[in-house]
């Protein structure tokens, strides 16, 4: 019987800082308000602190930003009531991805939208919406222009689009892209289903095409969708800017904190920069802003501090926050408590708690993604007959196999008996020639690692010659490390959610599943899809 979940020290997930986090260690705690738990939630509302007229902006730029997208009554009234002081965002957020990526990305959604259920249940005098931040503004294309599916990779270009922000990028080879998708499916309703996803990206930019995917996918749920590429929204945020530029409010506090999360044993994870703004140039365009000892430059053109404190004032649109200032910019549009994100983003969210206070932001309570592992019944069932977990499937392949022809083979092939005589051996001879002229030690030292080694070969070939009667199982329990271990990775880093379109209602049943053993520690899942 496979075990349903793992802890994240189980299975060695994730960096030490994030470990020690989900375990409450109080290593972590000088990083943090406080540890994540349902009952704190309480208390995470009495410390946030959001205006009447900040929730005003915020639900007039979410009803312009979703004008164009039919919205589902559950997500629409999740807008309107965001002008109420009662009411509560809990969010994630994540890059552009084509088709939305790796399947974490829609595990991310999942969660904030349970755990909005669930605490929408617990505290009924409270509202909580489940929140997804576009990262419309960044232009690392590489990573999200492409998608893994049957073992194929299928990439959109932005030929003529460089260093364009990714929410204006619109792909300029789509159609033979589409084309290549759809070639995958055979079967007719399965390749109409596909085709509709994929309309959401024709003629569309990433943003845009973003936007209307997930409300398909979600809508129902009740998600709303923020860009953070907002002229309104920026305005709120242009105190923060102007105390970036003006006094490096960035790198000063989060400088401060890097060397107490040294002093704690974890290492930094977001390189930190003096400026950590970009401009955006003709609302498409990003470039970095580099602090010099005359001012700033942009794209090789130089601007004195008072030039571009003047060009923030009039127009904030133009400057976007980097991934280290981006929590700072989320935390003042939104009602925000919790976010969820992977081990990677929470780790830098720890770098920031000296920087929140500084500025007189609440810091949000932080909770780790769970990671759930898709295998069908039969992948469960073959498991379950091998004798295997998905934990064991964690190891090399040739350690699997070789441990596995061992333990069911009918011959003696292992060579743990000659093995131990020889290291008998090797304990005499070294006794023997211990005081003897040194050259003579090296000698029998270096006869007996090849000795050692002969013996390790004639245990290889003996186990090769028996692999040959396991053939059939081998394979099998290599298609099935290459399921939840693609390449070496993780699945959930590696698939795409059209690999599971051919199942009704796929996200409705893994929303289901994910509801089930719902703790306020992270945990493994696997599930049966």
């Amino acid at each position: 019987m496979q075990k349903e979940s793992y802890s994240f020290s189980e299975f060695g997930f994730s960096s030490q800082i994030v470990r020690d986090l989900v375990g409450d260690s109080k290593s972590t705690e000088p990083f943090i308000n406080s540890f994540f738990s349902t009952n704190e939630i309480a208390e995470q509302i009495k410390r946030k602190s959001f205006s009447d007229a900040n929730r005003l902006v915020l639900k007039n730029a979410l009803l312009t930003q979703n004008n164009d997208i039919k919205l589902s009554e559950l997500s629409l009234n999740n807008i309107e009531i965001l002008e109420n002081k009662n009411t509560f965002t809990i969010t994630t957020g994540h890059q552009l991805n084509f088709l939305t990526g790796p399947l974490y990305s829609i595990y991310k959604i999942i969660q904030i939208i349970i755990w909005a259920e669930k605490l929408n249940k617990k505290y009924p005098d409270n509202q909580f919406v489940p929140t997804f931040w576009m990262a419309s503004e960044d232009h690392d294309f590489e990573e999200i222009n492409h998608i893994n599916l049957f073992n194929s990779k299928f990439e959109v270009e932005n030929k003529n689009q460089s260093n364009f922000i990714s929410g204006k990028i619109i792909a300029s080879n789509f159609d033979k892209v589409e084309f290549e998708i759809l070639s995958k499916f055979s079967d007719e309703a399965l390749k109409s289903k596909i085709k509709r996803y994929l309309s959401h990206y024709k003629n569309n930019n990433l943003a845009d095409a973003t936007r209307s995917l997930l409300n398909e996918l979600f809508g129902e749920f009740g998600l709303v969708i923020i860009d953070g590429d907002d002229k309104n929204l920026k305005k709120l945020f242009s105190p923060i800017i102007n105390k970036e530029l003006n006094n490096s409010v960035t790198s000063n506090n989060v400088t401060k904190s890097n060397v107490e999360l040294e002093k704690a044993g974890y290492h930094n994870q977001v390189f930190l920069r003096e400026c950590n703004l970009f401009y955006i140039k003709d609302s498409t365009v990003r470039h970095r802003i580099i602090k010099t000892e005359n001012g700033f430059e942009i794209n090789n053109k130089s601007f004195s501090k008072s030039e571009l404190l003047e060009e923030a004032e009039q127009f904030s649109e133009r400057f976007s926050p980097n991934a280290l200032m981006r929590p700072l910019y989320q935390e003042t549009v939104l009602p925000n408590l919790v976010y969820f994100g992977g081990g990677g983003e929470i780790a830098y969210w720890l770098q920031l708690k000296t920087l929140f206070t500084n500025l007189g932001l609440t810091f949000p309570l932080l909770r780790v993604r769970d990671s759930y592992v898709l295998l069908s019944a039969k992948q469960i069932q073959l498991l379950d007959s091998l004798n295997y977990s998905v934990l064991d499937l964690k190891q090399n392949i040739d350690d699997l196999t070789k441990s596995f022809v061992k333990q069911n083979s009918t011959s003696d092939i292992g060579m743990v008996d000659e093995l131990r005589l020889f290291n008998q051996l090797k304990t005499k001879l070294s006794l023997k020639v211990k005081s003897k002229d040194i050259g003579i030690q090296r000698f029998i030292e270096g006869e007996l690692v090849k000795f050692e080694s002969q013996l390790n070969k004639i245990e290889k070939k003996l186990i090769q010659n028996e692999k040959k009667a396991f053939d059939k199982t081998i394979k099998q329990i290599q298609r099935l490390k290459d399921k939840i271990y693609p390449k070496n990775g993780f699945q959930e880093r590696f698939e795409n959610f059209l690999e599971y379109a051919n199942q009704e209602n796929f996200i409705e049943h893994l929303k289901k599943e994910a509801e089930q053993n719902l703790t306020d520690q992270p945990l493994i899942k696997v599930f049966e899809i």
